[in-house]
């Protein structure tokens, strides 16, 4: 099971954040896919 979260870098761009539920609450992101 994995944590969806979406950031929003100051350019704008949006990233599809896949965490570990481990991490999650560190707000580190596994796999980034910009769309």
């Amino acid at each position: 099971m994995s944590h969806k979260g979406l950031l929003i870098n100051q350019e704008g761009s949006v990233f599809w954040l896949i965490t570990p539920p481990s991490l999650a609450g560190k707000g580190v992101g596994g796999l980034g896919h910009q769309i």
